[in-house]
């Protein structure tokens, strides 16, 4: 076979590539089938190869030039039109960002290989400015103004496909439909009625009690606080949501829980500006193995709660009962085993996290728990629980819970919208449709334009200093409206306790010798929950 014969096929093969995009690529999503365009690209390199086989009579050389001439071509032709389109021609190509974003996805998942996403993104805000080009087709927009046109209600934007990341299961939190989403909320919401929270709350001071005994038990010794404010919030969330003891705060038994969580969300900070990733990912035995492992669990605690009746109603009990009520279809299920592990993320990882930064507030700054001591124990009289009336008399406590949820938000990168087919305008910015756009969480709450000195701990800002609140608006720990937190009355209940047992039990809490909680402050991970490193703690 000539040289003329070979540029001829490869050429062909280069049009067909830039054709692939142009009129079929261009459009639509396609990251769910991620993987099996890698078997189709295999599939059709080994077809070329034995055409190429055929061709040259059978020719192992010339048949293998021709096949990788073709195929190079192909994926040439493809890339290049991708890559010229979404540098020069993209609707998003005037938004100011690092230039190889415009490219690809895949820079800003090296850039953040550290699942550090949310540090990230915040020094891009500072040098690019409140809206940046984070990839060809997604925009970061910090700018609080974003906030109802984005995420509340009324807004046109939907979840986009970074929500489908675990298809088949399926959540109150991932499901993209918003009639769905809307109708399992209401299922949800029988789990957070007042009556069930405050039921709830006596059950979460008898694991605050367990806490106090634990704590008192090691004497004044150095513990990491990370690790035990993860037994005790998977300790709560075990008997308020899955109606089960896992005792790990009196045992190591079931302490591999929170490690095997960890694990199984270690690759989602990363890979989250690529949605084609995560079905890869699935599909590749070594890679998923965390993953898989976490679902079998999870499938576990399904099974379970499912045979077990309970005379103490949980929040898994009402979804059990909906889903009783269901046909029992796989979807039934998956939205069983879905909401499951919501409730227990949800109900332990991001408590626990909030807690570990907490607490290493109060440790650096010794002053806050006087604060605290003399506002609580007036109210406390000698109890170690306030009454549900006095709570909101107890400003310097739940200022501190707000602030620490400012500075240190559980979803600090946020939570991604695709913008309707006619766009949106955001001040007099027009943003394209089709647009995936995320309003990043920490960024907000750590800038200077909506918090007067953003990076320092003031509770205060949030009763008796309210000018140093700029803009109340740029407070999105919790999402808002539908899609905010459902659980967010007992996530506050069960924090504002521990908070009032400790104050009313210890003089006081420092760091351990050796720690000052840096590694705490710069290494955490952005899985998008917090992945919180050691924090070595003493209660005095």
């Amino acid at each position: 076979m000539d040289n003329s014969t070979v540029y001829y096929y490869s050429a062909g093969t280069g049009t067909a590539g830039i054709l692939s995009h142009l009129v079929y690529f261009i459009r639509g999503e396609h990251h769910q089938y991620a993987h099996r365009w890698i078997i189709r690209a295999l599939a059709g390199i080994a077809s070329v190869a034995l055409i190429a086989l055929r061709l040259t009579n059978w020719h192992l050389v010339p048949s293998l030039t021709l096949t990788a001439s073709i195929s190079t071509s192909f994926f040439l032709g493809l890339y290049l039109s991708i890559g010229v389109y979404r540098v020069f021609f993209h609707p998003l190509r005037r938004f100011k960002g690092p230039f190889w974003a415009r490219a690809s996805n895949l820079y800003h998942m090296h850039i953040i290989r550290k699942s550090d996403n949310y540090l990230i993104m915040k020094k891009m805000h500072d040098k690019y400015g409140p809206i940046i080009r984070t990839g060809p087709a997604n925009l970061s927009v910090n700018d609080p103004v974003a906030i109802p046109l984005v995420l509340s209600d009324r807004a046109t934007c939907v979840k986009g496909p970074w929500y489908d990341r675990s298809l088949p299961l399926v959540n109150l939190h991932t499901v993209r439909d918003k009639r769905v989403h809307d109708a399992r909320r209401k299922v949800f919401t029988k789990a957070f009625t007042p009556a069930a929270l405050r039921e709830y709350e006596e059950r979460v001071a008898v694991h605050c009690e367990e806490f106090v005994r634990q704590m008192k038990r090691l004497r004044g010794e150095p513990f990491d606080g990370s690790e035990w404010f993860k037994y005790f919030a998977f300790d709560v969330m075990g008997d308020l949501g899955l109606g089960r003891e896992f005792h790990m705060m009196t045992s190591e038994t079931n302490r591999w829980i929170p490690v095997l969580l960890e694990t199984s969300m270690a690759h989602v900070g990363p890979t989250s500006p690529v949605p084609w990733m995560a079905p890869i990912l699935h599909n590749l035995p070594w890679a998923g193995r965390g993953a898989r492992a976490w679902l079998e669990f999870v499938g576990s605690q399904v099974k379970e709660r499912t045979q077990k009746k309970s005379d103490r109603r949980d929040i898994l009990s009402h979804l059990v009962e909906a889903y009783n009520h269901s046909e029992k279809r796989d979807i039934d299920y998956q939205w069983l085993r879905g909401d499951t592990r919501l409730t227990i993320v949800g109900g332990s990882d991001t408590t626990a996290a909030t807690l570990t930064f907490l607490f290493y507030h109060l440790a650096r700054d010794p002053a806050q728990v006087d604060k605290l001591r003399a506002e609580l124990e007036p109210l406390l009289n000698g109890q170690p629980r306030l009454d549900p009336k006095d709570v909101p008399k107890a400003q310097h406590l739940n200022a501190v819970i707000q602030e620490t949820l400012r500075l240190h938000p559980a979803i600090p990168s946020g939570f991604p919208r695709t913008t309707p087919p006619e766009g949106i305008t955001i001040r007099e910015t027009y943003i394209p449709g089709g647009t995936t756009i995320v309003i990043p969480v920490y960024a907000m709450q750590h800038d200077e334009a909506n918090y007067t000195h953003a990076e320092e701990f003031i509770p205060e800002r949030w009763y008796s200093r309210p000018e140093l609140v700029k803009n109340r608006s740029a407070f999105l720990t919790w999402n808002i409206g539908t899609n905010g937190c459902i659980g967010r009355a007992l996530a506050l209940a069960e924090m504002r306790n521990l908070v009032v047992y400790f104050i009313h039990h210890f003089s006081g809490v420092r760091f351990a010798p050796g720690e000052d909680g840096t590694a705490l402050m710069t290494e955490t991970k952005d899985h998008f929950t917090l992945g919180v490193r050691p924090l070595r703690l003493i209660f005095e």
